[in-house]
């Protein structure tokens, strides 16, 4: 599994809980104006891995989405919230924790957990979809090289460590818009293939 699927899953725990590799974000990265809508998202999703957790995507009438995956081992499903914006040309995803539970039974978080923003550049082909989450190690490169600039604070004392933005959402669209189509700005794209449905309506 790539660092990207590891920081969508842990994207709800606390600082010091949080594997290293990810950049997450206090503020969200889409704004109230922000009403992309792509249909053709809705539906479940698997990629080609023998261990691929499908994913349900789902629309909600605000306009805004929910992804869902469950683990088969623990058999915990969490939940995200996601809106759609566009930067020029691209199509972008935020994702934030909604909820979780395990058999049917709703998971409490722990005390001091605070859910953090991701975003994904999002490209949608028919049956196929892909998403590409920031590249940490270019990101850490560019800081160290002072290249880019954009309010942030490492999440614990490792100088390649978890990078949390805090910069307000016109100031990380602005930074997302300059970096989109920078080569290596974006990690390699995890690739999903929607689940074809039996004419009973079966996966």
């Amino acid at each position: 599994m790539r660092a990207s699927k590891f920081c969508f899953f842990l994207a709800v725990v606390a600082a010091t809980f949080l594997l290293g590799g990810c950049a997450y974000s206090i503020h969200p990265y889409y704004i109230s104006t922000d009403n992309v809508r792509e249909p053709g998202l809705v539906g479940a999703w698997i990629g080609s891995d023998k261990d691929a957790i499908k994913t349900t995507i789902q629309q909600k009438s605000d306009g805004s989405y929910e992804i869902s995956g469950r683990d088969p081992d623990s058999n915990i499903e969490a939940r995200y919230s996601v809106h759609l914006f566009r930067l020029g040309s691209d199509l972008f995803a935020d994702a934030i924790f909604d909820s979780q539970s395990q058999n049917g039974k709703d998971i409490d978080l722990p005390g001091g957990v605070v859910p953090l923003h991701l975003i994904y550049k999002v490209s949608l082909n028919g049956d196929t979809l892909q998403t590409a989450g920031l590249n940490h190690d270019w990101l850490i490169a560019q800081f160290k090289a002072g290249k880019i600039s954009v309010a942030h604070q490492m999440m614990d004392e490792k100088s390649d460590g978890d990078i949390l933005f805090t910069a307000p959402p016109d100031e990380l669209r602005k930074f997302i818009a300059q970096i989109a189509g920078t080569p290596g700005a974006f990690e390699e794209p995890d690739t999903l293939h929607r689940v074809k449905q039996t004419a009973a309506g079966a996966n």
